[in-house]
């Protein structure tokens, strides 16, 4: 973290320390510029975008937290499926293709395409739900 910008922080855990510190340096720059379009001034554009970071986040880190460990889950699950299905499913969500472009880069018909995304989907919801059965009765 900038060293200008450190601030006293609750109690946290190491982990919490190290996702927090990943985030502030992953968004501080381009959090920066934005505040420094809007304010004008550099300090309170640090000021800002330490307020953001500290006020708000160190509140919804278990929040984020939850959510890096979800989109982790559902990378593993994606990785799982069968690879014409993995295909559809990173051109569309991972890369924000239409069903016409992914139609279009595969050489297949729309239908195909919609069709492979439907049963992608589907094999999605079920190796999720395996994967929570699964992480439920280790921790029993």
């Amino acid at each position: 973290m900038h060293k200008n910008n450190r601030k006293a922080l609750p109690d946290l855990t190491a982990e919490q320390r190290k996702t927090l510190t990943l985030i502030y340096e992953r968004y501080y720059a381009q959090m920066y510029k934005k505040a420094y379009a809007v304010l004008q001034n550099r300090q309170d554009a640090e000021d800002a975008v330490q307020e953001a970071f500290y006020d708000e986040q160190v509140c919804d880190l278990e929040l984020l937290m939850a959510r890096e460990e979800d989109s982790a889950r559902i990378r593993r699950a994606v990785d799982a499926l069968e690879p014409h299905y993995r295909e559809v499913i990173q051109l569309k969500y991972y890369e924000n293709k239409k069903n016409t472009e992914i139609a279009e880069l595969l050489g297949l018909g729309q239908n195909v395409v919609n069709g492979r995304i439907f049963r992608a989907k589907n094999a999605l919801r079920r190796l999720l739900s395996e994967q929570e059965r699964t992480g439920k009765e280790e921790t029993e």
